[in-house]
C-alpha cells in the first residue's frame, strides 16, 4: 500500500497512480499542478511510494506559468489549424500577458476572433497533452517538418542526447517548463489585437485566477520593440546566432555595436536636460546640492562636446 498525506488526510493507494488520476479519484478540482514532498511536478507525475502531496490552484504563482504554457501550445494549435503555412513568433511579454506575431498572415480582428473560436474549439475537445522524451535527432527532424528552423539551430548547441517535448494533436514544441495534461484545463484566457501581432492574456495568480486588464505602456512598448528591431540590426534574433557568433569569434563586434549603442543613448539623455538647463538649476541650487550640480553640469558639457 502507497500511503499519501494531502490536506492534513491519509489516503492509501494500491498501486502506483498518476496525481491527475489520484485527484479524480477523490473528486478534487481546481487544482493545475502540485507538489510531492515539497517539489513541484505536473499532474502526469506516477506516486509510487509513500509521500506528502500538496495540490496546487491557479493563485500559486508557479501555477501562473503552467497555466500560460498550456495556453500558448493551445494557441499554437489553433494557428496551425487554421494557416498550416504560418510560424509564431513569441516577441515579449505586454500587459501581464505573451505577445506574438504570425508570419505570413496579416492580423485584423477577424484573425483574432477566428483563432479565439478555434481555441475555444480545442478545449472544448479535451485533447490530451503529452509530454515526451525523444533522441535528439528525432526532434530535429519533427522542429523541421514544423518549421522550427531557429530551433534547430539552437538544438545543435545541446548536450544532452535527448529532448523533452509537449505533444498536442500532433502538434511538436518545447516549452521551459510543465504544461497541463488536457486542454480543457485551459479554458480561461483572452486575446487581444495588438497590431501587427496578438496578446495572450491567462489567469494571473495575483489577481486570484482573474485575467489581467489590459494595460498598454507606450513607452515600455516602444523600448520593446527598439530592442527586437536592435537584435535584427546586429544579427542576434534568436539564441542560436548568438552562439554562432561566438564560434565565429564575432562576438566582440557585438559588443561594440552595443556600447556605441548605449553611449548614443546616454548623449541623448543629457541633451534632454541640456534643453531644460535653468529647470534643472532651479532644482539643484534651490537645494543647496553644489557639488552635484557642478559635477553633473560638467558632465553634460563633456558629452556635448
Amino acid at each position: 500500500m502507497i500511503n499519501i498525506r494531502c490536506d492534513n488526510k491519509v489516503f492509501q493507494l494500491e498501486g502506483p497512480m498518476s496525481i491527475y488520476d489520484f485527484a479524480v479519484k477523490n473528486s478534487v478540482k481546481g487544482f493545475y499542478a502540485a507538489k510531492v514532498n515539497n517539489r513541484l511536478h505536473d499532474l502526469t507525475f506516477v506516486i509510487d511510494s509513500d509521500c506528502e502531496l500538496q495540490l496546487l490552484g491557479i493563485t500559486d504563482p508557479q501555477v501562473s506559468h503552467i497555466y500560460m504554457r498550456t495556453v500558448k501550445l493551445i494557441f499554437l494549435l489553433a494557428v496551425k489549424r487554421l494557416y498550416p503555412d504560418a510560424s509564431v513568433r513569441f516577441v515579449c511579454s505586454i500587459s501581464r500577458g505573451e505577445y506574438c506575431e504570425i508570419d505570413s498572415v496579416h492580423v485584423n480582428t477577424d484573425t483574432v476572433k477566428a483563432i479565439t473560436a478555434e481555441m475555444r474549439n480545442i478545449v472544448a475537445q479535451n485533447i490530451k497533452i503529452n509530454r515526451v522524451v525523444l533522441p535528439l535527432e528525432r526532434a530535429m527532424e519533427i522542429y523541421r517538418a514544423q518549421g522550427y528552423n531557429d530551433k534547430c539551430d539552437m538544438l545543435e548547441y545541446r548536450r544532452e542526447k535527448s529532448v523533452n517535448l509537449q505533444e498536442c494533436d500532433g502538434l511538436f514544441d518545447y516549452f521551459y517548463g510543465y504544461t497541463m495534461p488536457y486542454t480543457s484545463m485551459a479554458e480561461k484566457f483572452c486575446l487581444h489585437l495588438y497590431y501587427p501581432g496578438i496578446i495572450i492574456q491567462a489567469p494571473r495568480y495575483e489577481l486570484g485566477g482573474e485575467l489581467p486588464p489590459l494595460e498598454i505602456s507606450k513607452k515600455y512598448t516602444e523600448t520593446l520593440h527598439n530592442s527586437y528591431d536592435w537584435g535584427g540590426i546586429c544579427n542576434v534574433r534568436y539564441i542560436s546566432d548568438i552562439n554562432k557568433m561566438v564560434d565565429e569569434n564575432g562576438i566582440q563586434n557585438l559588443i561594440n555595436m552595443c556600447e556605441v549603442k548605449h553611449s548614443n543613448h546616454i548623449y541623448k539623455i543629457a541633451s534632454s536636460f541640456c534643453c531644460k538647463f535653468h529647470y534643472i538649476s532651479y532644482i539643484f541650487f534651490r537645494h543647496n546640492n553644489f557639488c552635484f550640480c557642478n559635477w553633473f553640469f560638467h558632465m553634460i558639457y563633456f558629452l556635448r562636446i
